[in-house]
């Protein structure tokens, strides 16, 4: 029997066989070694969502091509970044050093990286092998380094360090280089740390009355910049499926939204009407801290994250395009109003008091027509600390669930119906980020370690088809415990 193992969830920073996150995956290959001869393995050499973003998984690829080989692999296939033009981060370096291992794993992975540079980079070897260090040094266990974790799809929480010194690292590169072409080489290098910066330049922050990044027209400006440079040295992508014409668009249509906040004396929750009435900061005043996970960058992104209501068809539908209109109806309450392009009504009001922050969606059928319909709301939650984290509630007894298990993938889901649903809310121990709803007919729970960790709580009303005149209603409630 010939089985294909395909490791996607793992970490890539370090090896199997050392890491937490990874410990699933591994006894896993370890027992399908053990009950078939035929044993071949997908590899993940490169992170999907951002082909450029930095990536040091070298330690991994030298520790486990030869754990492969012990283990009994047959055959091992590595995936990087492979749409015209290339362009992966240290692709070439990367392909080197996987090539010469696969041919021979018992060589020394650090010997044929030195090789490597010396070769390509000439006197300017030594400030690229710095970097490499110091980029390596991000996921190196301390006291080595800050012992991060890397994931082929999620941006590292990477330290201001990596730029300031990369950046110094590459400017000495430059001047060493003897000529033009090692230039090039060098410059071509540059964009991984360039594309960090374009990302964390972009990132919104609520800022008054106004939510966006710090300064628009630079970022745009440097977007537009730094993607003509890309074009130069013949990259044609930067995320797996999409080619450069969708981030000249992306950067070209960011903007920045009107925000509407709520505050008291305990808490303050922030909407923007425009980002389908999302609330993008809910913060503890009294203990002086944000409830809401940090929005991962991904494609979707600024319009990820948060609080939001959202209407559907059916619970596998996506969800319908809402134009919301927003009017704040006194100091602790936001009423948003929409027409939907089928004829149904929706209203959504947000209402903050002392206790925490209130949800409630309704959704009336005007028309004459039956419609199906289900309204969602979802709230993504930052964990104190998610190795910690215990789920608490009530269904026909009490629960203890705890998130993450060592023999588990560092992720995972629940889903809750009928008898099952918490009664009087679920919550998380010792973060204490609570959540109860009205109405619903499903409750699920999302979590992640990957960066940046988060749990999602997710109510769903039951899948209605909605009569002439007919009704539909969620509430939700969230505060901390």
């Amino acid at each position: 029997m010939r089985v294909r193992l395909c490791p996607i969830g793992i970490c890539v920073a370090h090896s199997f066989a050392a890491c937490p996150r990874s410990a699933y995956f591994y006894r896993n290959l370890q027992a399908w070694s053990k009950i078939t001869n035929q044993l071949y393995v997908w590899h993940y050499n490169t992170n999907f969502t951002h082909y450029l973003l930095p990536f040091p998984d070298f330690d991994e690829l030298a520790a486990d091509i030869p754990m492969y080989r012990k283990h009994g692999v047959k055959g091992l296939f590595m995936q990087g970044a492979y749409p015209p033009g290339g362009g992966g981060e240290m692709a070439w370096l990367r392909s080197w050093v996987m090539a010469k291992l696969l041919w021979d794993p018992s060589q020394d992975a650090q010997k044929l990286v030195d090789e490597f540079l010396e070769g390509v980079y000439g006197r300017a070897a030594g400030p690229m092998r710095r970097y490499f260090d110091l980029l390596h040094g991000e996921v190196r266990p301390a006291p080595a380094g800050r012992g991060l974790h890397l994931w082929i799809f999620n941006v590292p929480d990477y330290s201001p360090r990596l730029l300031e010194e990369g950046f110094r690292l590459f400017d000495q590169a430059e001047k060493a280089a003897e000529n033009d072409a090692v230039r090039q080489r060098i410059r071509k290098d540059r964009l991984s740390l360039e594309y960090l910066a374009l990302l964390r330049d972009h990132r919104y922050e609520v800022r008054g009355s106004r939510y966006g990044p710090a300064d628009l027209p630079r970022l745009q400006r440097e977007a537009r910049e730094f993607l003509a440079r890309v074009r130069e040295h013949g990259i044609q992508s930067l995320h797996e499926g999409r080619s450069l014409d969708f981030d000249e668009n992306y950067f070209g249509k960011l903007r920045e939204y009107a925000v509407i906040s709520l505050e008291n004396r305990q808490w303050r929750a922030d909407i923007v009407p425009d980002l389908g009435g999302r609330i993008v900061r809910f913060f503890d005043k009294v203990r002086g801290r944000e409830l809401l996970r940090r929005p991962p960058f991904d494609l979707r992104y600024p319009d990820t994250g948060g609080i939001i209501a959202t209407i559907h068809r059916d619970r596998h539908s996506s969800a319908w395009p809402v134009r919301w209109h927003a009017e704040r109806s006194g100091p602790d309450q936001v009423l948003l109003t929409a027409s939907l392009e089928n004829g149904l009504q929706a209203r959504h009001r947000i209402l903050l008091s002392a206790k925490g922050l209130a949800l409630e969606t309704r959704l009336l059928n005007p028309t004459a027509e039956r419609l199906d319909a289900a309204i969602q709301h979802r709230a993504e939650a930052d964990p104190s600390d998610i190795d910690a984290e215990t789920l608490v509630y009530e269904a026909a007894g009490p629960v203890r669930r705890k998130l993450i298990e060592p023999d588990q993938e560092p992720a995972g889901r629940l889903a809750l119906d009928a008898d099952g649903l918490p009664r009087a809310g679920w919550w998380l121990e010792p973060a204490g980020f609570f959540a109860s709803f009205e109405e619903a007919a499903r409750a699920v729970l999302q979590w992640t370690a990957k960066t940046p960790p988060g749990v999602v709580f997710l109510h769903w009303t039951a899948e209605q088809r909605l009569a002439p005149g007919g009704a539909l209603r969620l509430e939700s409630f969230y505060s901390r415990r």
